[in-house]
This record gives structure tokens, sequence and C-alpha cells, in this order.
């Protein structure tokens, strides 16, 4: 049986878009997971620190993040301090490094 070439496109096309809602699930579900055990162990954490977190986890750079945000990194630093007081943490690595094991 033979199919038309924009059968055949408008076939891909929605196997990709079955793909990517599948990925986009997962990838959800990871975040609220990753949300749900830093609140588990860190239950100070405001949503805007989450926000910052869950960027910050893709990302591994300060910089990267205030670009995401639109937000200076001065901005960035700072929300990162107070994110590290509230978890007991002494330097920018011990953050990211932090965030691996959640």
């Amino acid at each position: 049986m033979l199919i038309s070439f924009f059968d055949y496109r408008t076939s891909l096309r929605h196997i990709y878009n079955i793909y990517l809602d599948s990925l986009q699930k997962k990838m959800n579900d990871a975040e609220k997971e990753f949300r749900s055990n830093l609140l588990e162990k860190f239950p100070d954490l405001r949503e805007t620190q989450l926000e910052l977190l869950v960027i910050l986890r893709e990302v591994r750079k300060e910089w990267k993040a205030a670009r995401i945000l639109g937000i200076s990194e001065r901005t960035i630093e700072s929300r990162c301090y107070h994110i590290r007081k509230k978890m007991k943490l002494s330097t920018k690595e011990d953050l990211v490094a932090l965030l691996d094991t959640f």
C-alpha cells in the first residue's frame, strides 16, 4: 500500500507530538517530585525559591538562571544566598551539588 508524502509527514508529526507530550509529562512529574523532596527536607522554602532551584538544577549556573528569569545576576546571587542560608550551606558549589541529590 502506497501512502502519500503528505499523509506520511502528518503521521510523523503526530508521532513526534505524542513523543513530546510524553517527554513533557515525564519532566513535569520529575519537577513535582524534586519540589516535593526539597520541601520535605527544607519546608521553609518559598515558591520563588523553589522555582529558582528547579532552574538551577537544569542550567547549573546562576548567570544562566538570571537570563531565563529576566533578572540581574546580582538578584540571583542574593536569592541563592538566602536559599543557602535556609539550607545551612556555605558556598555556591554546595547548593548546585546538593540539587543533584534530590
